[in-house]
């Protein structure tokens, strides 16, 4: 698990190509959350290299990062062509992202009651919460006026 996951690419050309301020937004998150997921990485590839998680601990939560690059990609490669958010969209949109808060909301499913040390559980956390954020952030607006 030592080999490092790339995070999701910059969604930058998103911000860029549209004027639409609810998928700037959106986009926006998404920037947020691949960074986020950097940090997620890091953090529990640091914590590992140190000893203080274990690789039954390192796994989960490199698995839902991944998972997390997964679904951005999915996101920009459905929304790189738009310019503006229908409603029919937002649907599209929230399909993708809705199975990661869920994931995010019960944070035994990250092993994060086995990490003993208080500095990697204090920052895994943190990176945690910065994902969950953002892709409220992203969920917030889709269903503002997606019904």
């Amino acid at each position: 698990m030592k080999k490092r996951i790339i995070a999701l690419g910059i969604v930058g050309f998103l911000l860029v190509s549209c004027s639409d301020p609810d998928l700037k937004t959106v986009a926006s998150a998404l920037e947020d959350t691949a960074r986020g997921v950097g940090v997620l990485q890091s953090t529990v590839i640091n914590a590992a290299d140190r000893g203080v998680i274990s690789e039954s601990t390192t796994r989960p939560l490199l698995e839902f990062a991944l998972s997390v690059n997964r679904a951005g990609k999915v996101a920009i490669a459905v929304t790189k062509e738009w310019s503006k958010l229908e409603k029919n969209d937002r649907a599209q949109l929230l399909k993708i992202l809705e199975p990661l808060l869920e994931k995010l909301q019960d944070s035994d499913s990250f092993v994060l009651a086995n990490v003993q040390d208080p500095k990697a559980r204090r920052e895994i956390q943190a990176a945690l919460s910065l994902i969950q954020a953002s892709l409220g952030t992203a969920q917030l607006v889709l269903v503002s006026k997606g019904q």
